[in-house]
Order: structure tokens, then sequence, then C-alpha cells
């Protein structure tokens, strides 16, 4: 067993040995420019594809920045930074860098500091974490760590430009610009004028480079690959003891979901063109247009791909808006969860704010629930399955998830449903971080839907993991009997839904509580356990409240034994058809970026 052990050993590091060995045998030129690495080009320094054919380098004169051809013994310019050439002021370029902004900068000799200029200045959205590479046909590209193309030589050919191979003429649809070359240039320019004998590409003097030492790279090489694996090894040490911290929470609760980590230092990989979101929902027609939230529309799309989504396009000039925007991407992101809506993307370009999501064909919970027409889908048993599903999403937010959310908006029209009336928690405009030891915040602007605030954050500002189980404890109410606590309406009493349940329950007429659609035998044990539930998270108080780990064993375990529930909070309050509440956006039933009014077509 040893022997078999120390041979793989063995094994291993000549295969490393080997392929340290083959590395060291490429010459000094390389075709890859990584972060933070550099060229100097006063040095000789270049750029050389793998096909030994192209060149990335300053010309002769160190006055200009080209991409060659090289033809047997003679090379020649076959692109420029138009950029630069169109600059006032010309510096000899010393070095040229690639920065971890995702920046290709080229600096000149005596200032090492400031950039001359940006190479992909014209870069809509700077990528961090990107690298550039001369391929084998002549175009410089930068790359992204997913390997996705942001920036790309061919797309801004210089004029004189000769056509390579690969190189394209027309509109680019992902940078919506004219890709055209023009025939003559001033005389300022580097030559690009064709020359009898080459072919089809003009020929000029050979650029007459130094060679890097081969010693050096050999040294950057070897210690790059003994850096790698030395990261390998920590990052596989670090991925067993996050497995093993996914697989106990999935033995704790095997209804949930929780999926391998995603290690991307960036969201560069969620990030949508504008151009392609514009032709998913035929230049947001009306004909996809789904629904009207309080800072903006929702409209339905469908990619080249042939995937449905949801996109939230943000009202333009709208600074609230743009906040909530930012910070539902930063939260969402990090979320993943069955019970969540799963955010695909995002696009900001121009004055643009969109989010693209998953599409849901069934729309929100409260187009359902409140539709006498499609009620009737919601049996008792999906009515259960519902709300165990919320309670979930909302134990993951508050427990289980990389940051700890509390949502603030808990709602049903928050609730969305997929094609098996899965429930999904969407719309996280409201939601706030908190701390892993911080239990509560404070604030003096109140956002989110009267009717489901818990007293202390409508009245205080106060909110905590508690405000997130008033509004579940609503919402179970709701779904249980059918009617909505912000539109009930009690001729003979006067009160809200959770005073109108409250008297029910304390006169022990619990199957008046159910929604009367439903015809099937209702178990009275299970509406007894639900209603039960629901009236312990809307307690006055704070404190007496479960959490959401008490409220999912409560759901779950049939024997467990409930707390007796103390009076619930507004359960005096008159009906909120007839009290004038504040009209605002920020206290609004909608807020900035919600799919909360999303309407079936």
């Amino acid at each position: 067993m040893v022997s078999t052990s120390n041979n793989h050993l063995v094994t291993f590091f000549c295969i490393i040995a080997c392929f340290i060995a083959k590395i060291c045998a490429v010459s000094g030129a390389k075709d890859t420019l990584r972060i933070s690495e550099s060229l100097k080009l006063h040095n000789g320094e270049i750029l050389e594809s793998s096909n030994k054919r192209y060149r990335f380098l300053s010309d002769h004169s160190s006055s200009f920045l080209v991409i060659q051809f090289v033809y047997l013994n003679h090379s020649v310019n076959i692109w420029a930074a138009n950029d630069y050439l169109d600059a006032s002021s010309r510096p000899r370029i010393s070095t040229i860098s690639m920065n971890e902004s995702g920046r290709l900068e080229v600096y000149g000799h005596g200032n090492s500091d400031v950039a001359v200029f940006t190479v992909n200045s014209k870069q809509k959205v700077m990528i961090s974490k990107t690298r550039a590479t001369l391929l084998d046909n002549g175009n410089l590209v930068l790359t992204s760590r997913s390997g996705r193309t942001v920036w790309q030589s061919f797309d801004y050919p210089a004029d004189d430009t000769w056509l390579s191979s690969g190189m394209k003429l027309g509109i680019s649809l992902l940078s919506q610009r004219s890709t055209t070359c023009c025939l003559q240039r001033a005389a300022s320019g580097p030559s690009l004028a064709p020359s009898p004998g080459s072919p089809s590409f003009p020929v000029g003097p050979s650029g007459g480079r130094k060679e890097s030492k081969n010693s050096r790279v050999k040294f950057y090489v070897i210690g790059a690959c003994a850096g790698a694996f030395l990261a390998a090894l920590g990052l596989l040490y670090w991925r067993c003891k996050l497995r093993k911290r996914i697989l106990g929470y999935r033995r704790e609760h095997p209804g949930s979901e929780t999926p391998e980590p995603n290690d991307k230092g960036d969201d560069e990989s969620l990030f949508f063109s504008f151009t392609s979101v514009d032709i998913a929902t035929n230049h947001f027609s009306e004909e996809c247009k789904l629904g009207q939230g309080g800072f903006g529309p929702v409209y339905k799309g469908k990619l080249v791909n042939g995937l449905e989504i949801a996109v939230k396009r943000l009202n333009r000039m709208s600074g609230h808006g743009i906040e909530q925007f930012k910070n539902e991407v930063k939260v969402i992101s990090k979320l993943q969860h069955r019970n969540l809506v799963k955010l695909l993307g995002y696009c900001i370009e121009r004055e643009e704010r969109l989010l693209i999501y998953e599409y849901l064909p069934n729309n929100s919970l409260d187009s359902v629930l409140f539709d006498a027409a499609k009620r009737d889908t919601l049996d008792w048993k999906r009515r259960l399955k519902i709300i165990e599903g919320v309670a979930q999403g909302l134990l993951y937010l508050h427990k289980y998830s990389r940051l700890k959310i509390i949502h603030r908006d808990l709602k049903t029209s928050n609730v969305l449903l997929d094609a098996d009336l899965n429930p999904k928690i969407s719309d996280f405009g409201t939601a706030r971080i908190f701390g892993e030891n911080e239990m509560r915040g404070s604030t003096k602007n109140i956002v989110g839907t009267y009717g489901y605030m818990s007293p202390e954050y409508a009245m205080d500002g106060i909110f905590s993991e508690k405000s997130d189980v008033f509004s579940f404890g609503v919402m179970i109410l709701e779904i249980i009997s059918g009617k909505k606590n912000t539109s009930f309406y009690d001729s003979d009493r006067h009160l809200n839904l959770i005073g109108h349940v409250w008297d029910l329950w304390t006169e022990g007429r619990i199957l008046e509580i159910t929604d009367s659609c439903l015809d099937e035998t209702i178990s009275t044990r299970e509406a007894l356990q639900y209603v039960h539930v629901g009236l312990l998270c809307v307690q006055e108080n704070a404190a007496d409240r479960p959490t959401m780990s008490d409220v999912v064993s409560m759901l779950l375990k049939e024997s467990m034994v409930l707390a007796t529930p103390k009076r619930p909070a507004f359960a005096e309050i008159m009906t909120l058809n007839n009290t004038e509440l504040p009209q605002n956006p920020e206290s609004s039933s909608v807020n900035s970026v919600t799919i909360s009014d999303v309407q079936g077509r």
C-alpha cells in the first residue's frame, strides 16, 4: 500500500516537472499579458502570437502602438491605436501594463506613474481581472476570467487598415458601433500603405526588436507554477470544509437547496448588454409588458437561446431607484435557494438600469390568491406547500445564507410562483444586510407596505428578523383565509383581517377562518396548527414572536406543543381602506425595482 502511494506520488511530480520544463522551453516572447503584468517596450519586450505571425509592440520610433504582420524577413503595421494618434502630445512609449481594473494602459518615457492613454478606453464597462491576448489572426483581445471577450482590436480598426483573417466590417451588436476603414490618413500616422511583394499585406522595414532574457522568463514561470500549485492545495482544503458545512445543512433541512459556491471576485459574468435585452423584449414593446412597479415597468423577454426572462426596467432620473437597484444586485447575486427568485444578470449601460430574472409563468401569489377566477387553483395542500416554501426561503435569508438578510417588504405580491406553483421570494430592493452578531437596525426612512409592517418598524423604524416574522404571519393568515389584510372589511366589527381572525380563534370558530372556495374537506388539525403559528408571528411584542427556525419546526412537526398566542398587533385598528395613510414612493406598497404588480397576459 505504501509502495503504491509512493509510486503515485513520484508519477505526479514527474508530470509536474515535465510540464514546467515544457513551459520553460518556450521563447521569451509571450502571447498573453495577465493582470499586473507589463511589457517594457523600450527594452524590446513584445506580445507575439503563438504562430509567430503577429506582434504587438511600439514602432521603431517608439511613437506609436501597433500590431505587425510578419512575413519572411519583413513586417508591416496592420493596426494602430487611433486614440493615441489623435492625442495632442505623444511622448515616446516606454511600458504597457494590464492593471487589475481591466485597463490596458500605456506609459511614456520619464513618467512611470501616469498613463499616457488607455488602449481599451472605449470599452463601455471595465471588467476587473482581465487579460490581453494576441491571437493567431492578429486580433488583440481582452478577456474576462470566464473567457468572455470584453474588448478586441478588430472592433476598432485603424485608418488604412488591411483586413486580417477573421476581421469583419459592419455593425457590432455588442458595442453598437460601426466598424469601417478609411483609405488614407494624414502623414503624421504610422504608414499602413501596401508595398509590392507582400501577400495582400504591405511590406515595411523590420522593427528590429531585442528578445527578452529567457532566464528571467523561466524564473517567473517556475515561480508562478509553484504559487499556483500551493494556491490550488489551499483552495481544495477550503472547498472541502465548505462542502462539509453545506452537507450538514442539507441533512438538517432536506427541503432546502444550497448550491456550490462561486469563487469569482466580481459579477462580470452576470452582465448583459443593453442590445441583447432590447432585442429579447422586442424593444420593450407594450405586448411584452407584464406590469408596472413603483419605479418602473416589468417586461417579459426571450433570449436568442430560447430562455424566457423577466426584465425590470428602472425609471430614468430616479436617484432613489438607482440606489435600490444597486442594493438588489448586491444582495440577490449572493443568494441561491430554491425558494428565492433567481437573478440571471443585470445591465448598466447609458442611462439604463435593468435586472434580468428567471421568468415565472404564474406571476405573483397575490395575482392568483386574490383573483376570484384563479384562486381555485390553490387547493388546501398547495397553500400549505406555499407557506412552508416561503418559510424555508426566509429561514435561509436569516440564518443559512452567506449574508444575514432582513427582507423588510415580505408580502404576497413579492412571492412569485413557478410553473408548478412553487413559491419564490422576490424583490430585495429594500433588504438590509446584517452583521453576524447584529440583532436589529433602525431607520428614519420607512419603506415597505402597510398591513405587513410590524408595529415597531411602522412606528419607530426598528427592524430585525422579527419584523420579517410579523410579515410572514400576516401572509399565513391571508393564504389560509383567501382575504387580504389591507383591504379586509367586516361591516359588523370593522376590524382588519388580523383582528377578525383573532376573534374567530378566541371563539373556537377555526373553520370559519379558512377560504370559502375550498370545497374539499379541510383537516381541522392542520387549520388549527397553521392559524396558531400565524397568530404567534403577529404578536405585538417582537420578543414574543418566534424565530424562523422555530416557525419551520412548528409547521413541520405535528406533535410540537405550541405556546398560547398573545393578542396580536393592530387587532383593534379599523380597516386600512378607511384610514388616511401618507402617500409617497418610499412607503408605498411597490418600491423601486419591484415586480410585485406583475399581471398575467
